[in-house]
């Protein structure tokens, strides 16, 4: 039914995070399946344990798996797929080598931003219209001065979870999905958790609900 991509210039940028508010809002609209290619599978074991553990996902010149997305999509689901830092050029190199702005299924970058990111001018280019920007606020917030514009490109916002490092990594630590998490944690953690999914979720469909609805 349609790829999208989650990426950074940068590890920790957030993307595990968008990722789960994501997931959340497109299961709304369609079947979703997530598929890591992270070396951890940290996301990809909590909403697909046993496809990531079987799918060794990577975009180097052993890229067949990756090959395999082309197929999954036309199996009428979703995939979001987490792309590493590190990976960044392979996967540059694997979207240019199977001409994948010419396949017939929609294709979605969104990109996170950390700071003073420079963008990837090929994935830009190769996504066009369909390319976002993130603005992570945890970081975001933290900034002083000018960041890069990027003024001709769609962007959205996700705010920051919790007051402090520590509530995130807690939840990181469960290996369960926000909404999972939320039926059996105090009610201060879950009223954020609450609020995090909805303050995306206004993000997203302000952004690109006209995108994704006609899929």
């Amino acid at each position: 039914m349609s790829l999208h991509f989650v990426g950074s210039v940068r590890n920790q940028a957030g993307k595990s995070w968008f990722i789960r508010a994501a997931i959340e809002y497109l299961r709304q609209k369609s079947p979703v399946v997530m598929l890591d290619a992270s070396a951890d599978k940290s996301v990809g074991e909590i909403y697909n344990p046993s496809l990531n553990r079987n799918f060794n996902l990577r975009f180097d010149c052993h890229s067949i798996e990756a090959d395999r997305l082309i197929e999954i999509s036309d199996c009428g689901v979703t995939a979001i797929i987490k792309i590493p830092a590190y990976d960044n050029l392979h996967f540059e190199n694997w979207i240019e080598n199977i001409e994948i702005d010419r396949l017939d299924i929609p294709i979605y970058y969104w990109h996170i931003n950390s700071g003073y990111d420079r963008l990837s001018t090929k994935i830009i280019k190769v996504f066009s219209t369909h390319f976002f920007i993130v603005d992570n606020e945890y970081y975001l917030n933290s900034l002083n001065g000018d960041k890069y514009e990027y003024r001709d490109i769609k962007r959205l916002s996700m705010q920051k979870f919790g007051i402090s490092p520590k509530d995130t990594r807690e939840i990181e630590l469960t290996k369960k999905s926000l909404l999972d998490l939320t039926l059996d944690m105090p009610t201060i953690s879950r009223t954020r958790i609450y609020r995090f999914l909805h303050t995306t979720f206004i993000s997203i469909e302000e952004s690109i609900a006209p995108e994704i609805k006609v899929h």
